[in-house]
């Protein structure tokens, strides 16, 4: 077996998963799915999908190891390192792929981040196909209509990968291969299906009749369901050729979220910096997998709810929308409004009650000037190197202390020292 290496980062959350997703053990929460497709003959890409929670590393950055074995033969040992290139990253999709020969696999997937550890463990049986035959399932959160722009690839089929086998929302997006179809120019059929764990039918697509194109076909769709209820379900499709008669069915279990759930999908609900004390804060980090992590979101926004006999917690439906504004207002190229001075103070204590924007003459430049009429506060905001981003210089909330100047009281107005030292900077 030999290896071919690719990577993507993107920017989204990690959500609750299918209790059938291969979830970590360890301080690292992360979640894997291991999908098969075929190369050529008798060659196959094991594709490890694989997502982590980037609040469970230190500094940044991992080290990770995948290790395939098989019996008889010399363990597949890869290693590498990663560093987020951002610290506003919230949540990274990384995968690699693997060639192998038909055969039953175990594999191993060991992160390390500083003094943390997370391992993942999966079985791949790698079948020896003849006549018609299908790829795994690969569930996807959605995809590109340019193919070109997507952080994943097949043939000419773009798309985001979900290795956490869970949907919230009304839709079902999947993505799987067919293979071994004869020569000729007849059709085949798909059909696609959910069923209840008990194996019984409770969806089902009409027959789709398709020319085809080839010995192999790429199915990329979707699916409604939003009549289902929360639970975990089973994915069917099944394909045949007319020509011959020939069928293949494959399956892949899948959760399904309802509106219930949408705290814990929403990637705000872990960007806790500003609200969390010293021990929420250790708490959170030494939390040791992905599912002890949501329980612990659960509780911190809980104890927040100014209403807990109502399914909304209204307290944190305003935290979401001024981080949301923060991020669409104040963003830089380098880092995400809601790390900036302005969304800090914006996040923590909401709009302000008076914006004026004002000019420091001899310096030529301006300065912003948010008050907050009931607190008395009154917060400074320049622009030193003329990027467009606004630091905090001066403030009357003991609480936040300017990024760039000072607090202290000054024998003149604060508007003229500003023009000072506007001019001398």
């Amino acid at each position: 077996m030999f290896h071919l290496a690719f990577t993507v980062n993107l920017v989204s959350s990690l959500p609750p998963v299918s209790t059938m997703a291969v979830t970590s053990t360890g301080e690292i929460a992360a979640v894997a799915d291991p999908v098969v497709f075929l190369l050529a003959d008798t060659l196959y890409y094991l594709i490890v999908f694989y997502s982590v929670d980037p609040d469970c590393l230190d500094k940044g950055a991992y080290n990770a190891q995948l290790r395939v074995e098989k019996e008889d033969a010399k363990p597949f040992v890869e290693e590498w390192k990663k560093k987020l290139g951002s610290e506003d990253v919230l949540y990274l999709v990384d995968y690699r792929d693997v060639v192998l020969t038909p055969g039953k696999y175990s594999l191993s997937l060991n992160l390390r981040s500083g003094e943390k550890k997370g391992s993942l463990s999966m079985r791949v049986e790698v079948p020896r196909d003849t006549g018609l035959a299908a790829s795994d399932v690969m569930f996807v959160s959605g995809f590109y209509e340019n193919p070109d722009a997507a952080p994943v690839k097949r043939g000419d089929v773009g798309f985001i990968p979900n290795p956490t086998r869970a949907f919230w929302g009304d839709t079902l997006f999947y993505y799987f291969e067919i293979y071994g179809m004869s020569g000729d120019s007849g059709n085949y059929v798909v059909t696609v299906a959910v069923e209840g764990p008990d194996g019984k039918p409770l969806l089902a697509t009409r027959p789709s009749v398709k020319p085809k194109k080839g010995e192999t076909a790429a199915e990329a769709g979707k699916m409604d369901i939003s009549t289902l209820p929360q639970g975990e379900y089973r994915f069917v499709a099944e394909a045949v050729n007319l020509a011959t008669g020939e069928r293949v069915r494959i399956q892949k279990p899948f959760a399904r979220k309802t509106e219930m759930d949408r705290y814990a999908m929403d990637p705000t609900r872990s960007f806790i910096d500003y609200l969390a004390t010293d021990e929420e804060k250790k708490g959170l980090k030494a939390c040791q997998n992905s599912l002890e992590r949501q329980a612990f979101l659960d509780a911190f926004w809980a104890t927040r709810d100014p209403d807990p006999a109502t399914p909304q917690n209204e307290f944190y439906d305003g935290f979401a929308l001024r981080v949301r504004y923060a991020d669409e207002s104040f963003s830089q190229i380098n880092r995400l409004g809601r790390y900036t001075d302005m969304g800090r103070i914006y996040i923590k204590y909401g709009p302000p009650d008076e914006i004026a924007r004002e000019e420091a003459p001899k310096a030529r430049r301006a300065y912003i000037r948010w008050r907050y009429n009931i607190q008395n506060w009154e917060f400074l905001f320049a622009d030193p190197n003329n990027t467009g981003e606004y630091q905090l210089v001066y403030s009357t909330n003991r609480e936040e202390r300017p990024t760039l100047f000072y607090d202290k009281p000054s024998d003149m107005p604060i508007e003229e020292e500003l023009e000072e030292w506007y001019w001398k900077w």
